[in-house]
């Protein structure tokens, strides 16, 4: 009776199970396997697929399930006739079918799957199809396959244990007739029972098991040699021996102890069972006492119940915990259950205010058609996604909402009621609608910007502006193009820095403005200042460029530094003249100031002379004497040298603007070459002339003042030589046409170093005679005449005096 009890307990197990699975389906198509329900036909027919199919092999669920031998097609043709017939016997055995084999992918590929599944029963125990998962194991199956030598190592090693046991096998067979032999009467009367048991049954004595049934043999993996005489503890998994131990020795001594219980039982081959013991109580047998067993592997049972828990503990916590509202109701969409967002989004306290609510209060009425038509989209294919729906809060305010709803079917499969995931997109949808807007305005602004605008993603331009097109002279087709290169449109010498730019932008740095050289289609190469900034395009990290040409820039900079340079040249010519002519003021006003004096000295000498002459003439007329007459000589031989001193100085105080006229200057210089070798004939000078290039030379000059100034450079010439053989060079050229020069050189004592710059001051002069006045009115002429004189000397080598003076008069 109570194993009639036990079945109905499990039966109805398997039923809530079944439901429990079918109800939240939905909620658990996320663990890392195929799920799937098939046909008990001979080519299984899939009737449900979980998404994970599409990851796995390639083929979508709506693919798979279209082509109803799709499951048989893509088996390995070299898996398939083994397959088909494991899966054709647990149609008779009803036994849980597991099974390794291969599928093709989509892609070609080969894929490992171990194939868990059974046969699934309604409450009358008739079968309604087959439910499996299929775990893919190719990473385990190839690393199999990589350990091939450590396997056949092992079997070998397996081969020498089992020709060890081999040889016990006669102590076992005869253990074995020896205990047939004891039972025989008794195995006669109960062999049938036992052996037809589907319960495992196990007789032991002493701790040694001295009989096994067939169920219990093959329960544990075992020939029945292999468990009789051999001890009890051999089928009971490490863990519980101590257990089974300790309640063993408590029947022993008397103790009460339940006849039934479980333990961890361990196979033949090392895996583990949960096992549910039912024992009797100790009896007498061949004088030993014994006892008998019953086993009964209920792994599956209890598998199944520990899933059943934690699928309902997962729902709980995913209706506690699910960022997105959850909403279960019946078929009349009236709510049954709902997760705690659900409560939250709905503006509600807690779920009794929205249990035994129906689900169209909550979705505006205007919505109401739609709603009912994707119930009914639903009831027909068993889900739809991505439905939008305007719902109402229990403050009476909307928002939008995302809904994907599935349906939940009974063990017969008949629809049960629905499941909704709902998320609130109201703010993703503003997000949306101000993005698209903000897209537009910045396609908007960058489209007729002046400046180029572009958008780098991973090395490739995704984007580019009109005036990309205008400058570059590239189509936009062009810049989108897969095959086009950015670093097309960069000159050679710039490219090292923008590549290193974009390598920094890369991770995550911020880069400042700088110049770079463009490089347009037509290989112009452009200046440019570029400014760019890292940004989110698409859902991927990008580089905004603004370009601004700068061309027009740089040539005005050049202009500008052009004109700059120029200008300052300009006004340091200019300020050189001013202070030039500052000097020449300064001289001017000194040498007007000085010449006004000179004229007064002149004037005041010149009439105290006069009457020294008179009275010197009258002495002379009446003394006769030598001694007296020598005197006399010396008294007008010094009044003659005032007389020059005073005429120096009346004509340096008359200087005038020169009376420019046609003048040969070759014949004036000869008159003063004839001059000076008359006045200084009685010294041993020499006189060397080149003036061939300009003997037949007209100049515009004033030929009174030209000749004063040649007289007077001749003059200190010829003065500076005395004591030894003198020369004299004179050289006249012409400079661009333009100019006259006429260099006086002689090899006279020469000018002292610190002496050179007084030269031309008025009155300076180391002559024991003389006014020094000489060489200021020869530089006050030519400057007159718009040239100039320089003189350079060393001390004891000589003189090298060089006058220059316009060919035509100079215009003011």
């Amino acid at each position: 009776m109570s194993k009639i009890k036990k079945e109905a307990i499990d039966e109805k197990v398997k039923d809530i199970l079944w439901e429990s699975e079918a109800k939240y389906k939905a909620l658990v198509e996320q663990i890392p396997a195929i799920t799937y329900i098939a046909a008990l036909n001979e080519t299984s027919t899939t009737l449900y697929v979980s998404p994970q199919v599409e990851k796995l092999i390639g083929f979508s669920p709506e693919e798979y399930i279209k082509n109803p031998n799709i499951w048989l097609e893509q088996l390995h043709p070299d898996d398939r006739e083994r397959v088909l017939s494991e899966i054709k016997s647990i149609h008779t055995s009803k036994k849980p079918f597991i099974s390794v084999y291969r599928m093709i992918a989509k892609d070609g590929s080969i894929v490992w799957f171990r194939d868990h599944a059974s046969i699934l029963t309604n409450k009358n125990g008739k079968p309604l199809y087959l439910q499996g998962s299929m775990y893919d194991i190719t990473e385990s199956r190839n690393m199999m396959i990589s350990s091939k030598e450590e396997l056949e190592k092992q079997i070998n090693e397996r081969t020498v244990e089992l020709n060890k046991t081999n040889e016990s096998l006669k102590e076992e067979i005869s253990i074995r007739k020896w205990f047939e032999s004891e039972l025989i009467d008794s195995e006669e009367k109960h062999r049938h029972i036992i052996e037809s048991s589907m319960d495992g049954i196990g007789l032991a004595q002493d701790g040694k098991i001295i009989y096994v049934n067939n169920a219990l043999c093959k329960m544990f993996g075992y020939r029945e040699f292999e468990l009789v005489g051999k001890s009890m503890w051999k089928i009971v998994s490490p863990e519980d021996i101590d257990v089974l131990k300790e309640r063993a020795k408590n029947r022993i001594e008397g103790l009460v102890v339940s006849n039934r219980y479980e333990f961890i039982g361990l196979k033949k081959d090392e895996s583990k069972i949960i096992v549910e013991v039912s024992t009797s109580r100790s009896f007498i047998y061949k004088e030993r006492p014994t006892i008998l067993s019953f086993f009964r592997d209920v792994t599956e049972q209890r598998n199944a119940q520990e899933m059943l828990y934690e699928s309902r503990e997962l729902y709980k916590l995913l209706l506690k915990t699910s960022p997105d509202a959850i909403v279960v109701s019946d078929l009349n969409a009236n709510i049954i259950e709902v997760s705690e967002e659900a409560i939250k989004i709905n503006g509600c306290k807690k779920a009794e205010e929205l249990i035994g609510k129906n689900s169209f209060d909550l979705i505006v009425p205007e919505d109401h058609a739609r709603a009912r038509s994707g119930l009914v989209k639903v009831l027909k294919e068993g889900i739809i996604k991505n439905l939008e729906y305007n719902l109402i809060r229990k403050d009476g305010s909307r928002y939008l909402c995302e809904m994907n709803v599935s349906l939940v079917k009974d063990t017969a499969g008949n629809p049960k009621s629905f499941i909704a995931i709902i998320r609130d997109i109201t703010e993703r949808k503003m997000a949306e609608k101000l993005l698209v807007e903000s897209e537009e305005k910045f396609r908007a602004i960058a489209e007729y910007s002046p400046n180029m605008i572009f958008i780098n993603k991973k090395g490739r331009i995704v984007y580019a502006n009109r005036k990309c097109e205008k400058v570059m002279g590239y189509k936009k087709e062009e810049f989108l193009s897969t095959t086009f290169n950015f670093t097309d449109l960069i000159a050679v010498e710039s490219k090292e820095l923008v590549m290193e730019s974009f390598k920094k932008h890369a991770k995550g740095k911020e880069i400042p403005p700088y110049e770079y050289l463009l490089l347009n289609k037509s290989g112009k190469e452009l200046p440019a200042i570029i400014t760019t900034k890292l940004i989110n395009y698409e859902g991927e990290k990008a580089i905004l460029g603004i370009v601004t040409d700068i061309t027009a820039l740089k040539n005005a900079e050049a202009i500008l530094k052009r004109d700059k340079n120029a200008l300052e040249k300009l006004i340091k010519q200019k300020t050189d003249e001013l202070l030039d002519a500052k000097n020449e003021l300064i001289n001017a006003k000194r040498l007007s100031d000085i010449g006004t004096l000179a004229a007064t000295v002149a004037h005041e000498l010149r009439n105290p002379l006069g009457v020294i002459r008179l009275a010197v003439f009258n002495l002379k007329r009446k003394i006769c004497g030598l001694k007296s007459i020598t005197h006399i000589a010396n008294i007008e031989k010094k009044i003659t040298e005032s007389e020059n001193i005073i005429n120096e100085l009346l004509y340096y105080s008359r200087i005038k603007m020169p009376k420019y006229e046609k003048i040969n200057i070759y014949n004036i210089l000869d008159e003063c070459f004839e001059f000076a070798e008359t006045k200084f004939k009685r010294q041993n000078i020499t006189l060397y002339k080149k003036l061939n290039s300009i003997k037949n030379m007209s100049i515009e000059a004033d030929s009174l003042q030209v000749t004063e100034v040649f007289n007077n450079i001749l003059n200190n010439a010829y003065q500076s030589i005395f004591n030894k053989k003198g020369k004299i060079w004179v050289e006249a050229n012409t400079e661009n046409k333009k100019f006259i020069v006429i260099i006086i050189k002689d090899n006279g004592v020469g000018i002292d170093k610190d002496d050179i710059n007084k030269i031309f001051d008025p009155f300076f002069t180391k002559k024991a005679k003389g006014t020094g006045l000489g060489l200021t009115i020869c530089k006050e002429l030519v400057n007159l005449h718009g040239g100039t004189l320089s003189i350079k000397s060393e001390k004891n080598k000589g003189t090298i005096v060089t006058i220059k003076i316009p060919i035509k008069r100079k215009h003011t």
